[in-house]
């Protein structure tokens, strides 16, 4: 038996930014199964199609220095920002602001962040590698490799408010049935069924 995580979040208001642009973001461990690099490349596709755009990289990492270094290069350089490690009441002001959240894993288990954002009222964008999208069915979704068709999915999140707000609604529903406590009762159902012979 398989029992999903869940994710538990403060009220979170959304909240206007202060500056024009929009926000698109990743947060997490800036390691290599995490796809911080495919992020920076989906961001680069991103802005040259639509150059009103911002980018967050929110967490730390052995990667970070040297994308850092990296994104200094880039023409996306100076609407691309690096946060560091930040704590779960920046992690929240920071959803609060978001217009999309991109999850570019190359391998992950699950993927809570994933779920933080959608309850933020954040669409999400993931590779078909996350494990969450046991629980976002309706994510838009993309292979980690494929930089091209997430950034697409990103654009049309972007440019069309309609399909956003659709997509955040689908979010929510997908993730009307889960919760930490039915989670916890699936763990315990399942031990309870489990006859160990003498």
């Amino acid at each position: 038996a398989v029992a999903l995580n869940a994710a538990e979040t403060p009220a979170v208001q959304r909240k206007e930014k202060p500056f024009p642009e929009k926000l698109v973001v990743f947060l997490g461990r800036i390691t290599g199964q995490k796809g911080p690099e495919t992020f920076m490349n989906i961001a680069t596709r991103i802005y040259e199609a639509n150059p009103n755009v911002r980018f967050v990289m929110a967490g730390s990492g052995e990667q970070l220095k040297k994308l850092i270094t990296a994104g200094a290069y880039r023409a996306i350089g100076h609407r691309f920002h690096f946060t560091g490690h930040i704590g779960r009441k920046a992690v929240f002001e920071l959803f609060s602001m978001a217009d999309v959240y991109c999850m570019p894993s190359t391998s992950e288990p699950f993927g809570i962040s994933a779920l933080e954002a959608a309850y933020c009222g954040v669409p999400v964008v993931l590779s078909k590698q996350c494990g969450v999208r046991e629980v976002l069915k309706s994510a838009l979704m993309a292979d980690y490799a494929d930089t091209e068709a997430m950034a697409d999915h990103v654009l049309n999140l972007l440019d069309d408010e309609d399909l956003s707000r659709k997509q955040v609604e689908k979010g929510l529903k997908d993730m009307a049935k889960i919760s930490w406590d039915h989670t916890a009762a699936e763990v315990l159902a399942t031990f309870q069924s489990i006859q160990i012979k003498p």
